[in-house]
C-alpha cells in the first residue's frame, strides 16, 4: 500500500464521515494491510503520520488495532520517525485514553532508556518525549 493510498484512504474519512459500523467493516480489509506496509518501509514517517490521522477520525474504532500498533510504536522508537511515534502516540490518547493506558506499560522501558541514553548536546529526543508526556498526562 502506497502513501498515496494511504493519503486517499485518510481524505475519504475526513471527507465522508463514515458511520462507525461501516468504519469497522472498511478497516477489517484495510488496517492488516496497512500496518504490514509501514512494518516494511525503511522511512515509515509519514505512514505513520496517516495512521495518527486514522486513529484521530476513527477514535475508539481503532481499539482493535492497537496491539499491533504498539508493535510498531516500539520498532520505530529509537528511529529517525520518533517525532512520528510520539505523534500517534499522542492521537492514540487523544482518541482513546483507556486504549492507550492498557497498553502504556509496553512503552515505559522505552521511555526509561531514551531518557537515560539522550546525551546529545540539546537533547532533542528526550525534549520531544517530555513535551508529548505533557501532551499524554
Amino acid at each position: 500500500m502506497t502513501s498515496r493510498a494511504i493519503s486517499e484512504i485518510v481524505t475519504h474519512y475526513f471527507s465522508d464521515g463514515q458511520k462507525e459500523s461501516s468504519a469497522e467493516q472498511f478497516l477489517k480489509k484495510v488496517m492488516p494491510h496497512f500496518l504490514s506496509s509501514i512494518r516494511q518501509i525503511e522511512r515509515p514517517g509519514q505512514m505513520l503520520t496517516h495512521l495518527a490521522a486514522l486513529v484521530t477520525v476513527l477514535q475508539s474504532v481503532i481499539l482493535p488495532y492497537l496491539d499491533d500498533i504498539f508493535k510498531l510504536l516500539c520498532a520505530y522508537w529509537n528511529s529517525d520517525a520518533l517525532p512520528d511515534v510520539l505523534t500517534l502516540l499522542c492521537e492514540i490518547s487523544n482518541a482513546t485514553s483507556e486504549g492507550l493506558k492498557v497498553h502504556l506499560p509496553v512503552l515505559i522501558p522505552n521511555i526509561l532508556a531514551l531518557l537515560n541514553s539522550d546525551f546529545s548536546e540539546n537533547r532533542k529526543r528526550t525534549r520531544l518525549l517530555l513535551q508529548a508526556i505533557a501532551v499524554l498526562a
